[in-house]
């Protein structure tokens, strides 16, 4: 290892600290009072792989009384990857946690490495101190998919720029897989492909590649959320969560409208200083503009995503999750 990335100055060193800070109550049981039975869920799945004829597709819990246990959900790669790790090691719940907390550290530093190329060093630090501190911390470390779902995305927009400045086949794949599997493993992250809207529509006809990828990759998630997760539910008769009409979740989120404003000013850092500063950042986007074009895509179409989910975005702390790199950067 490189000695000169233990410097407190580099991410590194940050990124290193916070990863084994977590790692003594990593084994700990999933009891927190919040989420403790969103993690079992995804425990379930990952235990339930071990059973005969269990297949990838079929994603199967155990709260499903009389019926089969077959349930649509997200792609479930991070449970399947649990299953993997268990039949070299012997099954462990904390496995989950671990896989979390090692994709998202990554995805946090690609984060870091994502800000560099459009900000200062040290704006690209101290951005990703903040998200390193925000709600990202805790939910991190849990058998969940909602910050490996963002970090994996973060990782594909930063090969996908990195096409588009220098035009590398390798970077084009990575992008493509990395992006796909992002928004597989929890739909959300489907958002921050409007990022590479500004880089692709700058020179279209020489990243119309990228443009192919991405609907590829739309397409790959779509179906898997919309027609085959829909199979799954109607054909196992098992509840699957696909949100609300517009006008639906428009009206709850305006109903409940301090509980739905308090994932911003709370839930994202618990800190009121912090949403303080996120508003003043705001201002000062107009000094950025490469940033500014990012900004506005992604609110807008995270809003319709808030708008979707309706009450489980004002019920749910980790709904936020998805907007809290945007709020960081700014």
């Amino acid at each position: 290892m490189n000695i000169a990335i233990l410097h407190p100055k580099k991410i590194e060193f940050w990124l290193l600290l916070f990863f084994l800070l977590r790692i003594p109550s990593i084994t700990h049981p999933p009891l927190e009072k919040s989420h403790n039975w969103r993690q079992s869920t995804g425990l379930m799945v990952a235990r339930n792989y071990d059973k005969p004829n269990s297949s990838f597709a079929y994603p199967t819990i155990n709260e499903t009384g009389e019926r089969q246990g077959v349930i649509g959900m997200e792609f479930p790669i991070l449970y399947y990857t649990h299953h993997l790790v268990a039949q070299v090691f012997g099954y462990q719940h904390w496995y989950g946690r671990l896989i979390n907390l090692i994709i998202t550290t990554l995805g946090l530093f690609f984060f870091y490495r994502l800000l560099q190329l459009h900000l200062s060093d040290k704006q690209a630090f101290y951005a990703t101190l903040i998200l390193l501190c925000s709600i990202w911390l805790s939910f991190s470390r849990k058998t969940m998919p909602d910050t490996p779902s963002i970090a994996l995305m973060l990782m594909g927009v930063y090969y996908g720029i990195r096409y588009c400045k220098g035009q590398k086949p390798m970077h084009l794949l990575l992008y493509f897989l990395l992006a796909t599997l992002g928004a597989l493993v929890k739909i959300p992250a489907i958002v921050y492909f409007s990022v590479l809207a500004v880089p692709f529509f700058q020179n279209w006809k020489k990243n119309y590649l990228l443009g192919i990828a991405s609907l590829i990759s739309i397409a790959i998630v779509g179906y898997w959320y919309f027609v085959w997760n829909v199979h799954i539910a109607e054909t196992y008769g098992n509840w699957y969560n696909q949100g609300m009409t517009l006008k639906e979740g428009f009206l709850e989120l305006t109903n409940n409208l301090n509980a739905t404003l308090k994932k911003f000013y709370w839930s994202s850092f618990y800190s009121y200083v912090f949403f303080a500063l996120f508003l003043l950042g705001i201002y000062f986007l107009k000094n950025h503009k490469k940033l500014l074009y990012a900004f506005v895509p992604v609110t807008l179409i995270f809003l319709a995503y808030m708008i979707k989910s309706g009450f489980f975005f004002h019920h749910h702390n980790y709904y936020i999750i998805p907007y809290v790199p945007v709020m960081a950067t700014v």
